[in-house]
């Protein structure tokens, strides 16, 4: 019963997404992330980043993609077909009305102007998108450099977003085995290191013993002496008074 629920929320919030998102795939990422990560939080802000890069690398709208992913994250199988169907019904209904009279509106200057603001609306959607994955991406230099090199190959290049994509994920993968592999190492060495600490007090402290047992062997050589010395001195005084 509480996964038909969850499937039929899930309906509901895409219908709703597909209904009033302009723009394309895009600009429906801030509101999937809003409706599906902060409001309903059946995704992560984290998992937004995976979403959009697994669905840059798949064929199809990223946006329907995104809601087959969180459908499925979220119920399964049976919540990836609730998911995807609210998201696409919107669309459907909605051209199937407009081609019947776009022709006749198209035209009109109020038409016109309606949809310059749709697309400034749109991209300030996709601006405030890119700015909160940014502030959920790694910040480091390596980060930095991937970046600006995907969005200069992107921008200036035909190459397809596809390629850049697993490209990314290709330089990640092999820094991640560089980062390991030097981790592996300087633990190594950090062992080797406290490994010659551990022998060289044993060592010292064995040499101590040894001088210890040297010094002891000394103390009773020395007091042997001593004894033996102690009957002769006693003895000539008991000489002299015998003479």
């Amino acid at each position: 019963m509480n996964k038909l629920k969850t499937c039929f929320q899930l309906l509901l919030s895409f219908f709703k997404i597909g209904a009033f998102t302009f723009g394309g795939g895009y600009a429906m990422i801030p509101v999937i992330q809003h409706e599906a990560a902060t409001k309903k939080k059946w995704v992560t802000e984290a998992d937004i980043l995976d979403i959009v890069a697994i669905s840059e690398s798949t064929p199809g709208p990223i946006s329907v993609n995104a809601a087959t992913f969180i459908g499925m994250r979220t119920a399964g199988v049976t919540g990836a077909a609730f998911a995807t169907f609210g998201l696409i019904l919107p669309s459907f209904l909605i051209i199937l009305i407009l081609s019947s009279v776009l022709e006749l509106i198209a035209g009109y200057t109020a038409v016109i102007y309606a949809f310059f603001g749709i697309r400034a609306a749109v991209l300030g959607l996709i601006l405030s998108a890119a700015f909160k994955m940014y502030k959920s991406c790694p910040k480091d230099v390596f980060a930095y450099i991937i970046g600006a090199a995907a969005f200069a190959v992107s921008l200036f290049t035909p190459v397809n977003v596809i390629i850049i994509v697993v490209c990314g994920g290709a330089v990640g993968f092999a820094s991640f085995m560089i980062a390991h592999r030097k981790a592996k190492e300087t633990a190594g060495k950090t062992q080797d290191v406290k490994a010659g600490g551990d022998e060289t007090p044993a060592g010292t402290a064995d040499s101590g013993g040894t001088a210890d047992s040297a010094e002891a062997g000394d103390g009773a050589v020395t007091g042997d002496q001593g004894g033996s010395d102690a009957p002769d001195n006693g003895e000539k005084p008991g000489g002299e008074d015998g003479k």
